[in-house]
């Protein structure tokens, strides 16, 4: 009998990403994407890979929870972005409450989707990301990371079980850290021209801090190994996975920067006012990210199994030097 895997969100970077890695390493799947839009290009394109693309509205707790009705498998991302900019656009007057309160309900709609299918349900991944206001011991509330933490909570509170598994003895938590696609898709950092073929590039860390990276590509690749390693209801994994492509500092990028591109580019450390004035409700979101990395690194001193714990070879991931010479920088440049 198949394996049916159901990805809420399918169409996104990671729910893409996770599609074409089980595709890849599990080709006797089935795979259902539940998209807001299946006449998009990318839901066009994983249905010419023979992947089932469902219309659901992710706040329709009734459809999505008929939708993952048999699942063995379930894949879920929820989204902070867009309703924040939905919130900006709308003026509100605080368009980060706006987007936690939406995202943390898209949360429990698919926790209790999920809950509607524990009689074969083996496997249930939620992206996540680490609990910030608890490693800092409440010195920080990052917006975005909240409403996915508190999603984390509400499975943990569920009681509703089946053959003595609750949802949360079936789940695995998937923590991803910086995409490496976010420097080509937003402007990340400050890119000032200084001189012919010279630029620096900032941000408000310092030089030295260390980065974890994420490149799209590689979340499918932990997923799927998740799916082969924990994919039975009888292996549990209490701690969560951080989906990790490369660790580099801000120098280190930039350095790699000028040895692809073959410019004289620096790094220098900015202020967080600086690095906000343009836009100053995103960047100071961001800022407060910049400010919680500085002083607890991406996780604290919270436990989390890598690639190697879970038996992903290192030469399998991505590298930030291979995803720089994959992309073409000069929109990049010209910001």
């Amino acid at each position: 009998m198949k394996k049916f895997l159901v990805v809420i969100g399918a169409t996104g970077i990671q729910g893409s990403s996770v599609i074409n890695a089980v595709k890849e390493q599990h080709p006797t799947f089935y795979i259902r994407g539940i998209t807001r839009d299946t006449n998009t290009a990318r839901a066009k394109v994983l249905e010419d890979k023979r992947v089932q693309m469902c219309l659901v509205d992710r706040y329709d707790e009734k459809l999505l929870t008929s939708a993952c009705r048999g699942a063995n498998y379930i894949f879920v991302m929820t989204d902070f972005w867009r309703p924040y900019a939905n919130a900006v656009t709308a003026d509100s007057p605080n368009p980060e409450k706006v987007a936690e309160d939406d995202e943390l309900h898209q949360g429990r709609i698919a926790v209790n989707a999920a809950l509607g299918t524990l009689d074969t349900l083996d496997c249930f991944i939620f992206s996540s990301l680490p609990d910030e206001n608890a490693i800092s011991n409440g010195k920080y509330n990052l917006s975005h990371y909240t409403a996915k933490t508190a999603t984390v909570k509400y499975i943990q509170e569920q009681t509703q079980s089946f053959k003595g598994k609750t949802l949360w003895d079936l789940t695995t938590i998937l923590w991803v850290s910086y995409y490496m696609e976010n420097w080509v898709n937003i402007p990340y950092s400050k890119v000032e021209k200084t001189g012919e073929d010279s630029y620096t590039i900032g941000t408000p860390l310092p030089g030295n801090a260390p980065l974890v990276l994420t490149a799209a590509s590689d979340i499918g690749l932990y997923v799927s190994r998740i799916l082969a390693v924990y994919g039975s209801r009888h292996i549990n994994q209490r701690l969560p996975i951080l989906a990790a492509s490369d660790r580099r500092t801000m120098a280190e990028m930039t350095a790699t920067f000028a040895k692809v591109l073959g410019k004289n580019i620096t790094y220098k450390t900015t202020s967080a006012l600086q690095f906000a004035k343009d836009d100053l409700g995103l960047f100071l979101v961001l800022a407060d990210m910049f400010a919680y990395m500085i002083e607890y690194g991406y996780c604290g001193e919270a436990k989390a199994l890598g690639a190697k714990e879970i038996g992903i070879p290192e030469d399998k991931l991505t590298t930030w030097e291979e995803f720089v010479k994959s992309h073409d920088w000069t929109s990049f440049l010209e910001l």
